[in-house]
C-alpha cells in the first residue's frame, strides 16, 4: 500500500512539475504566433500599398486632356508625374502609411522575441518572466493603437476624367478606381487586441518552479554564509 502511495505520489508531482505555468506557456505561445502572423500579414500589406500606387499611376494615364493639357503633359514628362502625385490618394499616404508599417513589424518582431524568451525559461524551469510582461503588454497596446491608426488613413478613391461619345455628342464622365482592400490591416488589428488580452492574462496565471535562478544564486549565497560561520565557530 506504501508502495502505490509513494508511485502515486511521485507520478503526481511529476505531472505539476512538467505543467507548472502551463496555461502561462499556452498563452504566452499565442502572442508569439499572433505577432508573428502580424508581421506577415503587415509585410504583405506593404507590398499591396506599394502596387497600388503603381496601379493609381496607371489608372490616372488614361484621364482625359485637353489639347493643350495633353501636349503640355507629351513635352513635360515630370509634369506629368506632379500631376499623377498630386491626384493618388495612396501616393500621398505612402510616407506615413510606411512609417506606421515599420514600427508596427518592428513592435511586433520584439513581441515574438520577447515571449520567447519567456516561453524558453519558462520551459527550462528557470524563471517566469514577470518582470517581462510591463514590456509585452506595453508593446501590445501601442500595436493596438497605431493599427487603429493605420486603418484609419486608408486612402480613399481614386478617379479620373473621361470622355465619352453619345451619338454625335461627346460627354465627359467621372469613372472612380476601387477602393484598396484593408482587410489585413483589420485582421492584425484583431490580432494586437488579442495579444493585448492574453498577455494580461497570462501574467495572473501562476506556478512554480523547480530551477529558478534567483532562488538558487540565494541558496549558494546562504551556504557560503554557512561555511563562513562554521569557520569561526571553529
Amino acid at each position: 500500500m506504501k508502495i502505490v502511495s509513494t508511485k502515486y505520489l511521485n507520478k503526481t508531482r511529476d505531472f505539476f512539475l512538467n505543467n507548472s505555468y502551463l496555461k502561462r506557456k499556452i498563452l504566452l505561445l499565442l502572442v508569439s504566433i499572433f505577432s508573428l502572423i502580424s508581421l506577415i500579414l503587415l509585410s504583405i500589406l506593404y507590398i499591396k500599398f506599394k502596387q497600388r500606387v503603381d496601379e493609381e499611376f496607371t489608372f490616372l494615364s488614361g484621364s482625359f486632356f485637353s489639347e493643350a493639357d495633353k501636349k503640355s503633359y507629351e513635352s513635360n514628362p515630370e509634369k506629368f508625374l506632379l500631376f499623377k502625385e498630386t491626384n493618388s490618394r495612396s501616393f500621398q499616404l505612402l510616407k506615413i502609411f510606411s512609417g506606421l508599417n515599420f514600427s508596427l513589424i518592428t513592435l511586433f518582431s520584439l513581441n515574438v522575441i520577447i515571449t520567447a524568451i519567456m516561453i524558453v525559461y519558462l520551459l527550462k524551469n528557470k524563471d517566469n518572466g514577470d518582470y517581462l510582461f510591463k514590456y509585452i503588454i506595453l508593446i501590445s497596446s501601442l500595436t493596438f493603437i497605431l493599427t487603429f491608426f493605420l486603418i484609419s488613413l486608408q486612402p480613399s478613391e481614386t478617379s479620373r476624367i473621361e470622355q465619352i461619345v453619345v451619338g454625335n455628342n461627346k460627354m465627359r464622365i467621372t469613372v472612380t478606381m476601387q477602393k484598396m482592400s484593408y482587410m489585413l490591416a483589420w485582421i492584425t488589428l484583431l490580432f494586437s487586441f488579442c495579444c493585448l488580452t492574453f498577455s494580461i492574462m497570462a501574467k495572473r496565471r501562476y506556478g512554480f518552479l523547480t530551477k529558478d535562478i534567483t532562488l538558487n544564486k540565494k541558496e549558494i549565497e546562504t551556504q557560503q554564509l554557512k561555511e563562513q560561520i562554521n569557520e569561526i565557530l571553529n
